[in-house]
């Protein structure tokens, strides 16, 4: 829905003589990035802030975009991936920067280029959470919510945990989307997630196996912490579900950053 709005707008101000160019969220989804959250408005940027013409569902933003920062997708002009990455984590919420960021490094992007295209930004709006979010994002994050996982996890304290970490149990082998090792714990979000796309298996069969899945962790000595994204709405939900699986000399250890989840 999003992609076929930014492409009825770019059609229609080519229509018009007009020259834009996507950038932040709408840059990221034509790039073919995971995005938190779509916004209401399509974001370009162009020489004038007018969006007239264009209609109402348009943001425009009028900071000068390098000739080396345009790059064209599909036909398409929009900020290269490196500044589309950290336009989102400037300017959109914790959660929105993180996606895009751990998207950006599991895609290859190099950690270096990222803060490197940060850093250019100090003083100006925004940069300080940039760096900060490219100090913690994750290339093992394969989804959205495991991304937003990580960061209530790192909200409460904790520190970077290690992503899709391999535990041989039972003869099987499997991957946790969050582990601490040197306590023992495992944070998984939604197992219900990892088998829906799997041919062949009804709800039932898949809740199975999602048990047996986490019966074994446990048997290999792991506390496993499940999460939804209802736990995670309801913040005191998961913190403290994670603090009971702590041992308690760990907790005592925490420093929480309680400003990456504000709004």
């Amino acid at each position: 829905m999003a992609l076929a709005r930014i492409s009825a707008l770019v059609a229609q101000a080519a229509h018009r003589g007009d020259e834009v160019t996507l950038v932040r969220q709408s840059a990221a989804l034509v790039h073919g990035f995971d995005t938190w959250r779509t916004p209401p408005t399509t974001q370009i940027a162009r020489s004038h802030t007018s969006g007239r013409g264009l209609g109402p569902d348009v943001s425009v933003h009028t900071a000068p975009l390098a000739a080396d920062e345009i790059v064209t997708v599909s036909s398409t002009r929009a900020t290269g991936i490196v500044p589309t990455v950290i336009g989102v984590a400037r300017f959109g919420s914790v959660a929105d920067g993180i996606v895009v960021l751990d998207r950006a490094l599991r895609a290859g992007v190099p950690r270096e280029a990222l803060a490197e295209a940060a850093a250019r930004c100090a003083r100006k709006p925004g940069s300080r959470q940039a760096r900060e979010l490219v100090l913690l994002a994750d290339d093992g994050s394969e989804s959205p919510w495991e991304s937003w996982t990580r960061v209530h996890a790192l909200a409460l304290g904790m520190p970077p945990p290690m992503s899709q970490l391999q535990i041989v149990a039972e003869g099987n082998v499997f991957y946790a989307d969050l582990a601490w090792p040197e306590w023992r714990v495992v944070v998984e979000f939604d197992g219900y997630m990892k088998y829906r796309d799997h041919p062949g298996l009804d709800d039932t069969e898949i809740l199975l196996k999602e048990k047996e899945r986490e019966d074994a962790i446990r048997a290999a000595g792991w506390v496993v912490v499940r999460v939804t994204a209802k736990a995670l709405r309801h913040r005191g939900l998961f913190e403290a579900r994670l603090r009971r699986a702590l041992p308690p000399h760990a907790a005592r250890l925490l420093t929480p950053r309680p400003h990456l989840l504000l709004p």
